[in-house]
C-alpha cells in the first residue's frame, strides 16, 4: 500500500489555490561562505608551512577537511522545489525531483487542470436565476484566475449579456 503526505496534510479548496507556480532554489550561503574561508585559511597555512614558518604538523589538512565538510552539508541541503502560492498568504511547497521530476510536474499540471475545470463547472455557467453583478464578478474572477483567457472571458461575457439583454454600447471617451 502507498501513502502520500503525512500528518500535516491538509485541505486547501481549490478556490484558494492561485494560478502560478514559481521555482525556489535556497541554500545556506553562510556554509559556503564559511567553507571558503577555512580553505583559504588552509592554503595561507600551506603557503606559510613552505616558506619555513613554525606552523603545527597538518595544521592545513585540518583546515581542508572543515572546509570539505562544510561544503558537503551545504551541497546537500540545497533546496530546489515549486512554490504554489494561496490566496491567504500561504504557499504550497512541493519537492521538484520527490519522487521524481516527471511525476512532480506531472502532479502540478493535473491539480492545475483539475482546478480549472472544478472552478468553471461552478462559477463559469451563466445562469438567468443569478443577478448579471454576480456573475460578472464571477467570471471576471475567472480571468483573473487564468481558468478562462482573454477570448473565454469575452465569450462568457457575451454569453452573459445576451441572456439578460444588455447591450454593450460604449458611452463616452
Amino acid at each position: 500500500m502507498e501513502s502520500f503526505g503525512n500528518k500535516d496534510e491538509m485541505d486547501i479548496p481549490f478556490e484558494n489555490i492561485l494560478p502560478n507556480k514559481f521555482g525556489v532554489r535556497k541554500n545556506s550561503l553562510s556554509l559556503f561562505i564559511i567553507s571558503g574561508f577555512f580553505y583559504f585559511i588552509s592554503i595561507l597555512v600551506f603557503y606559510l608551512k613552505i616558506t619555513g614558518e613554525d606552523v603545527e604538523e597538518n595544521a592545513e589538512l585540518l583546515y581542508i577537511i572543515l572546509g570539505t565538510i562544510l561544503l558537503i552539508v551545504g551541497i546537500v541541503t540545497i533546496e530546489n522545489y515549486w512554490r504554489i502560492n494561496l490566496s491567504n498568504n500561504n504557499s504550497i511547497k512541493i519537492i521538484k525531483k520527490s519522487p521524481n521530476k516527471h511525476e512532480v510536474d506531472t502532479f502540478i499540471q493535473k491539480l492545475f487542470e483539475k482546478r480549472n475545470e472544478y472552478l468553471m463547472n461552478n462559477y463559469g455557467h451563466i445562469n438567468p436565476n443569478i443577478s448579471y453583478e454576480n456573475q460578472l464578478n464571477n467570471i471576471v474572477w475567472l480571468r483573473k484566475m487564468k481558468v478562462l483567457d482573454d477570448n473565454g472571458f469575452q465569450a462568457k461575457k457575451n454569453e452573459l449579456e445576451s441572456i439578460f439583454s444588455i447591450s454593450s454600447k460604449k458611452i463616452g471617451f
